[in-house]
């Protein structure tokens, strides 16, 4: 194989058939031959480059300038994707011809526009660890779900039934003893969806 790939330029059946190196000389011989006619008068875009873009843009004062400009457009593009607002409604994603645009329409113009979600602070909130303390506190969650201008539990985002749910998968927790223990409720915040309680609660 090495030898083979030595005798490359003369031929690779020439490098275990001497007798064929006759034909690999005449055909190069062709070849240099038929490469004198292909031989073609450089185009006028060709010249042009060559000979006057080429020098202009090597000059040290369009280099000088290029970067100037080049700097200027790096600060407007950073200052315009600092700006830039995104909107991610959800006409968006709908083709225009799709029959769902009239209700993404109407609700983004009287449901999703005018729906606004409080956060409620308890400063004097009850023993969670007492079953009927506890049902109270829900009830009064409930109430506040069923207001006129409420749309109900899907507006509701509570960490009490987050926390709950979290320990439900632990079978050895007793809520009378092991709801507020630290090594639960730190793993419970220290989750990446429930991060967002850590600052209302501490």
């Amino acid at each position: 194989m090495v030898y083979g790939g030595r005798k490359e330029t003369e031929g690779s059946l020439a490098a275990y058939f001497p007798w064929c190196s006759c034909w690999t000389k005449l055909i190069n011989k062709v070849k240099s031959k038929d490469e004198n006619f292909d031989y073609r008068e450089p185009t006028l875009m060709h010249r042009l480059f060559r000979k006057y873009w080429g020098p202009f843009i090597l000059r040290s004062d369009v280099k000088a300038i290029s970067g100037t400009l080049f700097v200027i457009y790096l600060a407007v593009s950073f200052y315009g994707c600092i700006h830039m607002k995104v909107d991610i409604s959800p006409h968006k994603y709908i083709r225009d011809t799709s029959p769902i645009q009239t209700f993404v329409y109407l609700a983004d113009k009287y449901i999703w526009a005018d729906n606004v979600m409080p956060t409620f602070h308890v400063m004097n909130p009850p023993d969670f660890r007492n079953t009927t303390q506890r049902n109270k506190f829900n009830e009064m969650v409930f109430r506040l779900e069923g207001t006129h201008y409420s749309i109900g539990r899907v507006s509701t985002n509570f960490w009490l039934w987050e926390y709950q749910s979290f320990l439900n998968d632990f079978s050895e927790v007793e809520y009378e003893h092991d709801f507020y223990k630290r090594k639960y409720m730190r793993n419970f915040f220290n989750q990446f969806d429930y991060q967002q309680f850590r600052g209302n609660l501490f």
